[in-house]
């Protein structure tokens, strides 16, 4: 009984020597996410290149931590837009809403995952942060 203990706990250490490392060098390799994954946030641009939300504040009124803010003006066109549209992702839950309420679909979920900052302002996004480029890779 005394060195059954010792036998077992030898045994499972020389069980996972020889198999394959499962070990990812994080800071040079990066594990895919799952493609449901819900990052960061962005926003999205239509054919023209030309953002697609409208400033309408829904997802701002629907996000249960109140960390979306925006204001709404009007392009020379008369179409409306958002001329400022700010996440304070520091006390975002990342519940996704946000997405879901979108009625432009102008919201989608990012991949983005390494958020990390040394300051407070380095954890607010704004608009240009958010927006997709032309091509719409995440």
């Amino acid at each position: 009984m005394n060195g059954t203990g010792i036998f077992l706990t030898l045994w499972v250490t020389f069980k996972h020597f020889f198999r394959k490392k499962v070990t990812i060098r994080y800071p040079k390799q990066k594990q895919p996410m799952a493609e449901r994954f819900f990052g960061l946030m962005r926003l999205k641009r239509d054919e023209n290149g030309v953002e697609k939300c409208t400033g309408c504040g829904i997802c701002a009124i629907n996000c249960p931590t109140k960390v979306i803010s925006m204001e709404k003006g009007k392009r020379d066109d008369g179409k409306p837009f958002a001329v400022w549209y700010k996440v304070d992702i520091q006390r975002c839950m990342f519940c996704g809403i946000c997405v879901e309420v979108c009625p432009f679909d102008a919201l989608v979920s990012g991949q983005k995952y390494e958020l990390g900052s040394y300051s407070r302002e380095g954890m607010t996004y704004n608009k240009e942060d958010l927006l997709l480029p032309t091509g719409g890779a995440q």
